[in-house]
């Protein structure tokens, strides 16, 4: 249940960050890399903090909070490395914490809300059942980590042996590269916010007009 914020660039690293947190037992805590200082310095001291998981680039916003231990996944590598490689045997509860997610802010200050392993379980469960099928399934992993649509994305698909490709930050918003990515993966799922499938269905109709015939 220990909180351990995590802020680092969308990359593989930010993968490995996240499973470490939970096969040690902590929930983690996203910061976004593009928030201001006030607001990190704020999410950080209200989780009272003492370990996050960072990068080169990004740890300086962690340290203004104050004395805290700062993992660095692209430097302290050589390091960590050296450990041991088996899994961790700890205790598993459902009413562990899995993670925390702080809202926007937009009415006051951010609030964190918990979520706990055991209604995290059961969507995973209940999703595979959904999306049973023979072929294994490639999911682009869009969402930012701060909003709970990334661990379905991530979660629902690796614990089932299937494969997540990871989406460029800059591409997250372009069209043109977005389907690209879908094309070149050979994507086979897909958690899009709404105005973000509508613009991606318009580029295609686009692209192809009258490929797609609309009844009226």
């Amino acid at each position: 249940n220990t909180l351990v914020p995590i802020s680092i660039e969308r990359s593989l690293a930010m993968m490995v960050g996240i499973v470490g947190i939970f096969k040690a037992g902590g929930a983690y805590v996203p910061i976004d890399t593009e928030y201001p200082e006030e607001r990190v310095i704020y999410m950080m001291q209200d989780t009272a903090a003492s370990i996050a998981i960072s990068s080169k680039k990004n740890r300086l916003k962690l340290q203004a909070a104050g004395n805290i231990d700062i993992i660095e996944l692209d430097g302290h590598w050589p390091l960590i490395s050296n450990e041991p490689v088996e899994n961790l045997l700890l205790p598993a509860d459902p009413f562990h914490l899995a993670y925390v997610l702080y809202t926007s802010g937009s009415t006051g200050k951010p609030k964190g809300v918990k979520m706990e392993c055991g209604s995290l379980v059961n969507l995973i469960n209940w999703q595979q059942r959904q999306f049973e099928n023979k072929y294994n399934r490639r999911v682009l992993q869009f969402a930012s980590l701060n909003f709970d649509v990334s661990f379905q994305e991530i979660f629902s698909t690796i614990c089932f042996g299937s494969t997540v490709y990871l989406i460029h930050a800059e591409h997250r918003r372009d069209m043109p590269e977005l389907l690209k990515a879908v094309v070149k993966y050979r994507i086979t799922h897909l958690f899009f916010p709404y105005i973000v499938l509508k613009n991606l269905v318009e580029y295609i109709l686009y692209l192809h007009p009258g490929s797609f015939p609309v009844e009226e």
